[in-house]
């Protein structure tokens, strides 16, 4: 097989290339795509490492030159992974970040210093990967996001990184990321996603996601839910030899003040206070992802200073993490919230942080996500609750999640159009209420889109 794919390269050298990003973008989703395609199964034969680690092993293993944080977890793992970065960049090291789904731009998935991989480095990776794809055979073949994490870590490597944040897709016993020895596993706050793969109890899915801790790698846990989650953690990593450092017996909090731009609070870590810390995100679940950030870094031999500290959490911005976008007097709080658990903490986190006179709700959500655990907690708190249709590759049913809000709210909404359902809730709006839009990022991200460029113009 690797002669066959040197030959391959070899042939492959001279004939044509992609010549521009539309036609790498093309080339890149040519094959299958698990955040598009939700009806293949969840066994090793469709969900494996192993096309990564050939990919990889074609570009001379660039991830073993890498220090790598291995961020797996329900909610929270990308704001983790951007709380990394952001401090390791703030200690003035080289980074490099892999995240998953974007927003706007596929680029955003893979950058090096907090920069963004530009178009031209796209197509002269996807240039350079062609030969060795279209020399392999069958069930061979990677996917989407398999050729894409083997192409950042390529890039890393040649742009000089010198520690890795990645973030899992799915899951991560399965997951293509799950092909390195990385310096330090991390995973976040766990619950109810991707049921009809991971599983449907909190054990199964909490076991799946534990699949990413390694022999011998310290795995840090951060705050959680639900009790079986920190055993079940727990008893894989003392099978593996592996330090565990779970995130409450480390570091606590107290709040302080709440409002639109974040969160204060007192710190406890190491036996000594920080106070008065501003973290630039509202909602205690953010702090709980800052401070598991804290402990990652340290586990991983990195000290945060205090002044390290002030300065990660108080310039830190992430987007469609209640975002608040402010246009024409009205307040719009996009949130990528797609289950019960995260539609529970975006509703708290409103509570605490804002005030306003009405709420109104946008509401797309996803078919096979728990769209019952979303509207009950919604829906009862909306005085104007529109249902949509997200703009997705994935099947969608609004009516059908329409139907379900009808048992919080008779009045609720069906607007299949987004752009219809953000325009009608534009004109519903009046001063001091706050629109919502949020159930996936394949609402979210698009509304943002349409907000700024055919609404807002």
């Amino acid at each position: 097989m690797l002669f066959k794919l040197s030959c391959v390269i070899c042939i492959f050298k001279f004939q044509l290339m992609l010549k521009d990003i539309d036609e790498a973008l093309d080339y890149l989703y040519s094959f299958i795509d698990y955040e598009t395609q939700v009806e293949h199964i969840y066994i090793r034969m469709n969900y494996n490492v192993s096309r990564t680690l050939k990919l990889l092993e074609f570009m001379k293993n660039p991830h073993r030159e890498l220090k790598i944080f291995h961020v797996a977890g329900t909610k929270g793992k990308g704001t983790v992974c951007y709380l990394l970065e952001s401090f390791l960049r703030k200690k003035g090291f080289r980074t490099g970040l892999f995240i998953s789904p974007h927003i706007e731009k596929i680029n955003e998935r893979i950058s090096v210093c907090g920069q963004d991989i530009t178009d031209d480095e796209i197509i002269e990776l996807m240039n350079i990967v062609k030969p060795i794809i279209d020399g392999m055979i069958g069930s061979d073949k990677p996917t989407t996001f398999e050729i894409l994490t083997a192409i950042a870590m390529y890039y890393f490597k040649e742009k000089g990184a010198e520690y890795v944040v990645l973030e899992t897709g799915m899951g991560g016993r399965l997951d293509s990321t799950n092909f390195s020895t990385p310096l330090v596993s991390v995973i976040t706050s766990i619950s109810y996603d991707h049921m009809d793969k991971l599983g449907d109890t909190i054990e199964k899915i909490a076991w799946e996601k534990a699949g990413i801790i390694k022999p011998h790698v310290p795995i840090v846990l951060s705050f959680q839910e639900y009790c079986c989650v920190v055993e079940i953690c727990r008893r894989i990593a003392r099978k593996n030899k592996s330090g565990f450092y779970y995130v409450p017996d480390y570091m606590s909090y107290r709040i302080i003040e709440q409002n639109e731009r974040g969160t204060s609070f007192d710190l406890w870590k190491n036996n000594e206070v920080i106070e008065n810390v501003f973290l630039a995100l509202p909602g205690k679940h953010q702090i709980n992802n800052g401070l598991t950030s804290i402990v990652a870094l340290e586990v991983g031999g990195i000290k945060t200073q205090l002044e390290d500290i002030r300065e990660v959490f108080s310039s830190i911005s992430l987007p469609v993490r209640v975002e608040l976008v402010e246009m024409d007097g009205l307040k719009i709080i996009l949130d990528s919230a797609h289950n019960e658990s995260s539609a529970r903490c975006l509703i708290d986190t409103i509570r605490q942080h804002f005030s306003y006179r009405r709420l109104i709700s946008v509401v797309g959500i996803v078919e096979g996500k728990d769209s019952f655990g979303v509207i009950s907690n919604i829906a009862p708190v909306s005085d104007t609750l529109i249902i949509t249709n997200p703009v997705s590759h994935r099947p969608t049913d609004p009516e059908k999640v329409w139907k379900k809000s009808l048992m919080f709210r008779k009045d609720s909404l069906l607007l299949p159009d987004l752009k219809q359902a953000l325009l009608s809730a534009c004109q519903v709006a009046e001063k001091n209420d706050i629109i919502i839009v949020t159930g996936s990022f394949y609402t979210v991200s698009p509304a943002m889109e349409i907000i700024r460029k055919d609404i807002f113009v």
